[in-house]
């Protein structure tokens, strides 16, 4: 195909470009946003201890967690999942969370597939904390069952806990 008005340099130069964006684009997905969503996280845990010193909130070194809270002689583990700010959040099962995005007439779904190693660890007190507010969590029973999920359910021994909600939940440690 020929463009007259492009010469072979510039649409190389064009191409270029083209994947020099996309690489970062995907260098922003990967590596920067989540970096991002957890400083968001461990920016809302320590303003809730309010000049509280006998907590630590450090990263985590174990599998599938973000962050380690020590508090009062107990450990707990930090999973921050990303979420867009107004979804609803479905948990299918131990592994498989679905998040529901509506765009004008549609909902959009995204399945989270990568909780399996924090969710099927042997880790005590592990706390997921959503990035942004989840209009509603729900956990499926079974197919015609679900229930809505608050701090205070026990999701496969884990609580899940909205942003909106940090440091409600913290404050009640």
């Amino acid at each position: 195909m020929h463009l007259p008005f492009l010469s072979i340099p510039t649409f190389y130069i064009i191409c270029i470009v083209l994947v020099a964006l996309c690489i970062l684009d995907i260098l922003y997905i990967t590596i920067v946003s989540p970096k991002l969503n957890i400083s968001r996280v461990k920016g809302k845990i320590e303003k809730s201890f309010k000049g509280d010193k006998k907590y630590m909130l450090v990263k985590s070194k174990v599998d599938g967690a973000d962050l380690k809270l020590i508090y009062d002689d107990k450990d707990y583990y930090i999973k921050v999942v990303p979420v867009k700010d107004g979804c609803d959040l479905q948990i299918n099962n131990i592994d498989t969370f679905v998040m529901y995005t509506k765009y004008g007439n549609n909902m959009k779904n995204k399945v989270m597939n990568d909780m399996s190693d924090f969710m099927n660890s042997k880790m005590e007190n592990r706390i997921i904390m959503l990035s942004s507010n989840a209009k509603t969590i729900k956990k499926v029973i079974n197919e015609c069952e679900m229930i809505m999920v608050d701090n205070n359910t026990n999701v496969y021994n884990t609580k899940v806990i909205n942003y909106n909600q940090i440091e409600n939940f913290i404050n009640n440690l």
